[in-house]
């Protein structure tokens, strides 16, 4: 698991329920940078290898996103090259 954790801006709740959505940036980011695809490239990759995001965020307070990947054990008649 990984979790990364700011004390930002914080996302609104009517933004959460676009953030997955290409190109979409908050409404509150005003002159800061960025092109409204960086959560969404996260995510993708992580469902990808079987895992989960999650983002939780208040305005002004900041926000939260855990990443979650599965564990691959390797099988003990598994030859090593």
């Amino acid at each position: 698991m990984g979790m990364v954790r700011d004390e930002g801006i914080g996302i609104s709740e009517a933004d959460l329920q676009q953030l997955f959505k290409a190109f979409h940036r908050g409404s509150n980011v005003g002159t800061r940078p960025g092109t409204g695809l960086g959560l969404l490239l996260v995510k993708r990759c992580a469902e990808l290898h079987g895992g989960k995001m999650k983002v939780e965020s208040k305005v002004g307070r900041g926000t939260t996103v855990t990443v979650r990947l599965p564990v691959f054990l390797e099988e003990k008649n598994e030859k090593k090259y």
